[in-house]
């Protein structure tokens, strides 16, 4: 029993149980190298026995670093999802609890969450995407907040995008369909979202380049995934029956076109090829396997959270370039 049984168990507590004093307690916390692996492993069995937890809020008004790290993303799909572990998991190794905010793809709800996580004095901001409001913008530049926005490299950067271009993506994926001979390609996408519209100028932009005709680059236009994948495509064919390809943004999208087009009798590459986006889990093992682009997930998480780690220890040295592009790549499977 402790003297902190009525009320929050301190880091006393933990000393008294350790047999350590309250400094060695605070460096096996907060500096483990300079301490032994003994005197560690017995201080965090007496934080376990205590049921010691550190009070981050008062150690935010004791030093001028919050201890908080703000992601703000539009969905946890599975692409999105692996990037912001990968950030969530370096962080929380470093001492830092990490908050999580969901647009759902509203550039004004993301506003309204970095406006909270501002006010909360957060450390440092990873934002997936480079799409933000003039305001959101405004109110991340006047407070000062070290900023990483992660996954497009598209657009003017805050201080600092790490990703890929969804351009690229677009010329990547019309490239390597052209070079299977296919010569009218349809793109399922949502063209709310302004990472379809930059795929979608990619691919226009090899059509062009190609000397092919723009109307055999076609836009189909799935809206928020309410309507059936098979009514999209049923409308598709019956006014284009010349499509010999599909750019389905996402592997799950990729795998309702695959189905569709075998129940409609068509087959898959013959017929009509089809190419996904993500090389989700499933999509080297159902059959036929699904060709894909990919695209440096967990890497892109690493590189963000290492340059908001820079930006808050601040200095000349310590200061990201404002734009790394990691790049995409195609992995070829049976699909195309």
């Amino acid at each position: 029993m402790t003297d902190s049984t009525a009320g929050r168990i301190t880091i006393e507590d933990v000393a008294r149980s350790a047999g350590v004093s309250r400094a060695t307690v605070w460096r096996a916390l907060n500096q483990p190298e300079s301490v032994s692996t003994r005197t560690s492993d017995k201080v965090k069995r007496a934080v376990a026995d205590v049921g010691y937890f550190p009070d981050i809020v008062a150690r935010s008004f004791r030093t001028s670093r919050s201890s908080l790290v703000a992601i703000v993303a539009p969905t946890l799909h599975q692409a999105f999802f692996r990037a912001i572990q990968r950030a969530g998991v370096v962080a929380s190794r470093a001492g830092f609890e990490t908050v999580l905010g969901i647009t759902d793809y509203d550039p004004q709800v993301e506003y309204d969450i970095v406006t909270k996580m501002l006010g909360r004095r957060v450390g440092g901001l990873l934002i997936v995407g480079s799409d933000q409001l003039p305001q959101t913008r405004t109110v991340i530049e006047r407070t000062g907040t070290p900023v990483v926005q992660l996954w497009d490299v598209d657009g003017e950067p805050m201080r600092a995008m790490i990703g890929f271009s969804n351009r690229a993506v677009g010329r990547a994926a019309a490239t390597h369909l052209l070079e299977r001979g296919r010569r009218c390609i349809a793109m399922l996408h949502d063209p709310e979202r302004p990472r379809a519209r930059r795929r979608i100028e990619g691919m226009q932009e090899i059509f062009g380049r190609a000397g092919l005709p723009a109307q055999n680059c076609i836009a189909v236009n799935i809206g928020n995934g309410a309507e059936p994948i098979s009514s999209h495509l049923d409308r598709l064919f019956q006014s284009r029956g010349d499509v010999d390809a599909i750019y389905a943004n996402g592997d799950q999208l990729a795998l309702e076109a695959v189905h569709w087009l075998h129940e409609s009798g068509r087959s898959v590459p013959g017929d009509v090829a089809v190419l996904g986006f993500g090389d989700d889990s499933f999509s080297a093992f159902v059959s036929p396997t699904i060709s894909t682009v990919s695209v440096p997930e967990v890497e892109i998480g690493d590189r963000a959270i290492a340059a908001l780690f820079a930006m808050m220890e601040g200095g000349e040295d310590n200061q990201p370039q404002p734009v790394c592009d990691l790049g995409c790549h195609i992995i070829q499977r049976e699909t195309t």
